[in-house]
């Protein structure tokens, strides 16, 4: 196995095309509705999974680009300017401005964590008695749970990786809206929801590019709501699983007016979100689940499409590849059959390798990138 720079380009380009047909899917209540949540977070996984394993396979089948990839080859190879004898191609630099930003979005996040985590701590705990007893009655746990409540709160949720903290806007809501509220958070808590978004958000920040990485994102948190929304349903009456969902309506009306601004990744919001679709969506399901006939065959060809869709993302590579200015006819001494057998690198310390084939001397290459060169042994020295 190894990483080349065709294997990261392909990667990518799976990475979104995987993205591109789930997100398409999500927006159908069947699709959302055939499959246990965890089948749906499972899968935004397998996306991202192939996006940060960008290897190419030893029996991987090479399909030659003779335009695109050739274009790409040469573009990301072309020398922009010479520092101390180093040459800086358009890769270097693209590579430096990805690890830099990353870098930057990455300490930014820490940053505002620990701000916010200390901003949390210096507000002041409500003295809101009859919240404060609901969130007792609910919450079982011997660690103690600060509220707060206050105005510049514009949703109710549960924020901190490892202590938790219920944000509470100043709204006036019922109190059985009161008590689904409590119940939904404490399931993000229980859950480990805010983990997930966190770790869901470094991978965003390592691949701040793409814009594709924040609509999984956005999938990811979508699944997490309806998630907890099966939760809590499965634990009160059925008869008072219409009167959780007003609750979810009566929050978002209550709060919208505050503004729609995105809940930190290490938070969970209540009934926030920039899609209004996602909120019907969450009624939908969760009011009138739909029934899919042949749930077996469903997941069983779920699986297969997963396993065939990534057993080719794994089996193809694209490469570029270039005919030679002059024919070349068989048998000719010009014509050499390179295989890891017969040939071999030399490294000339200058950036190049020597290549020998049947041990005679081929000539210098200023890439080993790609096929076959990246299977050959490279040896130490400067023999010609």
């Amino acid at each position: 196995m190894s990483i080349t720079v065709y294997s990261v380009l392909m990667a990518l380009l799976w990475f979104s095309v995987f993205t591109v047909i789930f997100s398409f899917l999500m927006r159908y209540n069947w699709f959302v509705g055939a499959f246990n949540i965890w089948t749906l977070v499972i899968l935004v996984a397998l996306c991202i999974f192939r996006a940060i394993v960008p290897i190419e396979l030893p029996g991987a089948i090479v399909l030659r680009s003779y335009t695109i990839f050739g274009v790409i080859r040469d573009g990301l190879y072309f020398k922009v300017f010479t520092i101390a004898g180093l040459d800086v191609t358009v890769l270097g630099i693209l590579l430096t401005i990805w690890a830099l930003g990353s870098l930057f979005l990455l300490v930014r996040l820490a940053r505002r964590y620990i701000g916010f985590d200390l901003k949390i701590r210096k507000l002041p705990e409500s003295n809101d008695e009859e919240l404060a007893r609901i969130v007792k009655e609910i919450c079982h746990t011997d660690r103690e749970i600060k509220i707060i409540k206050a105005k510049s709160i514009t949703t109710p949720m549960v924020t901190g990786l490892t202590i938790p903290v219920i944000l509470f806007p100043e709204v006036i809501i019922s109190k059985q809206a009161v008590v689904n509220v409590i119940l939904h958070e404490w399931n993000h808590y229980l859950h480990k929801d805010m983990w997930i978004k966190m770790f869901t958000k470094i991978i965003c920040y390592l691949m701040w590019w793409n814009p594709l990485v924040y609509l999984l994102e956005s999938n990811l948190s979508h699944i997490l709501e309806i998630k907890c929304d099966r939760d809590v349903v499965a634990m009160i009456p059925d008869g008072e699983r219409g009167g959780y969902f007003r609750s979810i309506l009566e929050v978002y009306y209550a709060t919208h007016k505050k503004g729609n601004a995105k809940a930190p990744p290490y938070s969970a919001g209540f009934a926030r979100t920039r899609y209004e679709r996602q909120i019907i969506q969450r009624f939908t399901i969760g009011m009138d689940p739909p029934e899919i006939k042949h749930k077996r065959l469903a997941y069983g060809a779920l699986i297969t499409a997963v396993v065939i869709s990534f057993a080719i993302s794994y089996l193809f590579i694209i490469q570029p590849a270039s005919f030679p200015d002059e024919p070349l006819e068989e048998g000719s001494s010009e014509l050499f059959m390179i295989t890891p057998e017969n040939s071999y690198l030399v490294d000339n310390g200058d950036g190049t390798y020597a290549i020998y084939t049947d041990g005679m001397y081929l000539g210098d290459i200023p890439s080993i990138d790609t096929e076959p060169y990246t299977q050959l042994e490279i040896t130490d020295g400067n023999v010609k």
